[in-house]
């Protein structure tokens, strides 16, 4: 699966994978919104 991460203005920062399920953690620390694609 692969996360679209999006900062609080709803801009695009970058796309993730789910092994790094460590900076999907941060990113949800920060508050910071994602999209997940199959």
């Amino acid at each position: 699966m692969k996360y679209d991460i999006y900062d609080q203005e709803g801009d695009f920062i970058k796309s993730i994978w789910e092994e790094h399920g460590k900076e999907v953690q941060y990113f949800r620390e920060r508050g910071l919104r994602y999209n997940t694609k199959e």
